[in-house]
């Protein structure tokens, strides 16, 4: 039987990314590589968060990697995440999952209709709670990422539109903003509801995949 890859916390407060998915295909997980992935991101999230290592991120590497899936179809983006998710670089798997999320936006854009429509597969579940639950392991980690994303986004166009008028989305990017408005402006309550969420969800897949 397979296991479902959905894992639900109680927070309100920082749900806001983990609940907004993308619809994709993408090669099946193994029930031990979905195992493995819950559980590693919860011992690699408090071993690198003790050592002083939870920001660690190849931002050359990933962004000469963004560069070349500006021209493909936005999966790329999600498909090259799930690479770096078990490989367990989650700041490089975060990256590319949020920057994919806003090239699907731009795309839907420029068409006029929603692509690999259909949500709630258990592929863009594992990638999205997985990388939420490391990110909010650390506050100012998980703003910085948000800021390279917006950056990048900024500063490099979708080459893949470039037969098509691209009309920049604002849905995606003011969610990213306000997150990190959020963090900045209310360090110590945004700290304290980022380790509830963490925590809620750290018990929830301790209890689930732990046992597996």
């Amino acid at each position: 039987m397979r296991i479902k890859s959905r894992v639900v916390s109680k927070s309100k407060n920082f749900g806001l990314l983990l609940f907004v998915l993308i619809s994709f295909q993408l090669k099946a997980q193994t029930d031990q590589e979905l195992v493995n992935g819950y559980r590693n991101v919860i011992i690699q999230s408090d071993s690198l968060l003790k050592i002083g290592k939870i920001s660690n991120f190849n931002k050359e590497e990933v962004i000469s990697l963004a560069r070349k899936l500006d021209s493909q179809y936005p999966l790329q983006y999600l498909s090259n995440s799930l690479k770096y998710l078990n490989q367990k670089k989650y700041n490089e798997s975060a990256f590319l999952y949020f920057l994919g999320k806003i090239r699907k936006k731009e795309l839907d854009k420029s068409n006029g209709f929603n692509n690999y429509d259909g949500v709630g597969g258990d592929a863009d579940n594992f990638i999205n709670e997985v990388v939420v639950t490391y990110l909010a392991s650390d506050g100012d980690n998980y703003k910085n990422i948000l800021k390279q994303v917006i950056t990048y986004y900024e500063r490099n166009s979708y080459t893949y539109l470039k037969n098509n008028k691209s009309e920049k989305p604002s849905e995606e990017l003011n969610e990213y903003k306000k997150i990190i408005d959020r963090i900045e402006s209310e360090p110590e309550k945004s700290k304290q509801d980022l380790k509830e969420f963490r925590d809620d969800m750290a018990t929830k897949i301790k209890e689930y995949f732990f046992q597996q």
